[in-house]
């Protein structure tokens, strides 16, 4: 029910693009999420950059369930939003971004390598600008049925056309960089439907400035140097480069979690610590980090610290996050765990399993004036994933298994498996199937074929989903079909094109989405 429910607000909320062919994957585990953004785990390190439309998938076989833009980027850590449907998603997931072969927009970050130059050495070079600007147009219409033998029916439409601009600029005076992400949309729809028809929502408008052995961020950021701060509006101050030892503090507000919008709602406060090193055979990177939330309007204060890490060593991942936040009674406890491995066994097989807890509070919806009574009703959330990829040439095939646990008892499974065959005269098909069953949350049942094609520049993919769903004996079966194609017109103009049908028993849905994006 919260995983629908979150669907529909995301819904109402954001629209945009899928992107496509010559991909390459890059894993992603999403650590928080805000509104419509996103929070995961990589970043500049990992070829991201912002203004980057990625399609999504929950498996590296199966067909996209969405697209994903980047808003901003660190060198571990990006921010992403929807583009054009979204898809159901939380905090925890694995996801796998795409990314075409087609040269990133660059990106403003600390993560390029700057700390290497000398403070100042950059304003002897000629200022550079680089970004992208995209005009895109979101329309749905859904009618829903209700039950009995004369069931009502609701209709509603609505179109939200947009323009967005991400824009970077580096080499400024004194070595500074400037990073900007904004989107302007107009809303069209019933008047329930919105409670404001022209919404401006700022994702990312930072200033980034060396000085000596420090770096000064501020404006609006996500914190590229901790994981657990997120997005500020603020001030940030660190010692240290990017590889080695460096140290900091932050102080700032929250921005609005349901809009984008400036919010003097919850003041807060960070210090933090942390290590990175990349090598040939070992990488790690690890931060520790304390914060401090005091809302304004009624919420419960927040005192909690966190520790994060990621090691590889010979292929073998190692990873994990830690939050323990101080009760009102002055005790520790333990408020998140997500730890996770992955283990190759030998060039084709890899073998993986997680576990995850954590119990939602307050600052995980997007209501900045939600009480902190409404925590008690929410029961902590804990999994066991387990699972294994075989790839062969081109060919991937992988299967796992989630249990949802309520302390010591198995409260609900997941089996998911997923194909890709190779590509041939640029056809590629794929699918995943899942089926979940759980003591309340009924069964389902969701398969998704997929067929991509590449002819020339000109990308496309249909996909097919099939949705079973059974609950307390009372059965509904939803199908789908999505259309999208992506058309370069030149080497840095493309336009995307999309559609999605929705028919089932109580449910008809038709929505569409066009963008068209320059790169600068």
């Amino acid at each position: 029910m919260r995983r629908a429910l979150r669907h529909a607000l995301l819904t109402l909320l954001v629209a945009g693009a899928s992107a496509g062919a010559q991909e390459r994957a890059v894993p992603v585990r999403v650590v928080e999420i805000a509104g419509a953004n996103l929070y995961v785990n990589v970043g500049a390190a990992a070829g991201l950059s912002a203004g980057d439309t990625l399609a999504v998938r929950r498996a590296a076989a199966a067909a996209p369930v969405g697209a994903l833009v980047v808003v901003a980027v660190s060198a571990e850590r990006s921010v992403l939003t929807f583009a054009g449907r979204p898809f159901p998603v939380t905090r925890g997931d694995e996801l796998l971004l795409s990314t075409n072969g087609a040269a990133p927009v660059a990106a403003v970050s600390p993560a390029r390598g700057s700390e290497s130059r000398r403070p100042g050495a950059a304003s002897r070079a000629p200022v550079q600008v680089r970004g992208s600007a995209t005009l895109e147009v979101f329309g749905s219409t859904t009618t829903t049925l209700g039950p009995g033998a004369d069931p009502a029916r609701l209709s509603s439409s609505f179109a939200i056309p947009s323009a967005r601009l991400q824009t970077s600029a580096w080499n400024l005076p004194g070595g500074g960089r400037l990073g900007l992400n904004v989107r302007v949309s107009q809303q069209s729809g019933p008047a329930t439907l919105f409670d404001r028809k022209q919404v401006v929502r700022v994702y990312d408008a930072h200033y980034d400035q060396p000085v000596s052995v420090f770096r000064l961020l501020v404006g609006r950021f996500f914190s590229p140097y901790e994981s657990f701060s997120g997005s500020w509006d603020g001030a940030m101050l660190r010692a240290g480069g990017m590889q080695g030892f460096g140290l900091g503090v932050a102080a700032g507000f929250m921005p609005s979690r349901g809009d984008e919008t400036f919010s003097a709602d919850v003041p807060k406060y960070a210090a933090f610590a942390g290590f990175r090193s990349r090598g040939r055979a070992v990488r790690w990177d690890t931060d520790v980090s304390a914060h401090a939330w005091r809302p304004r309007q009624g919420a419960a204060e927040r005192t909690f610290l966190g520790w994060s890490q990621r090691l590889g060593i010979l292929g073998v991942r190692l990873d994990h996050r830690v939050e323990v936040d101080r009760s009102d009674s002055g005790t520790w406890d333990l408020t998140r765990l997500d730890a996770r491995v992955g283990v190759p066994l030998g060039s084709a097989l890899e073998v993986s399993a997680g576990y995850f807890r954590d119990r939602l509070s307050w600052t995980d919806v997007p209501l900045d004036t939600l009480t902190a009574a409404f925590d008690t009703l929410i029961s902590p959330r804990e999994r066991f994933t387990a699972g294994a990829g075989v790839q062969v040439a081109d060919m991937y095939l992988s299967a796992d298994l989630t249990l949802r646990l309520s302390g010591a008892h198995i409260s609900g499974r997941t089996y998911s498996g997923s194909l890709r065959l190779p590509e041939v005269a640029g056809t590629a098909v794929g699918g995943v199937v899942s089926y979940w069953t759980g003591e309340t949350g009924g069964t389902g049942l969701l398969a998704m074929p997929s067929l991509d094609v590449r002819l020339g520049g000109v990308r496309g993919r249909l996909g097919y989903e099939y949705f079973q769903f059974s609950l307390n004996g009372v059965a509904s079966v939803t199908h789908g079909v999505d259309l999208n194609v992506t058309l370069p017109w030149a080497r840095r103009l493309e336009s995307v094109f999309g559609v999605n049908l929705r028919y089932g028993q109580n449910l008809r849905s038709e929505s569409g989405y066009s963008s068209l994006r320059l790169v600068f």
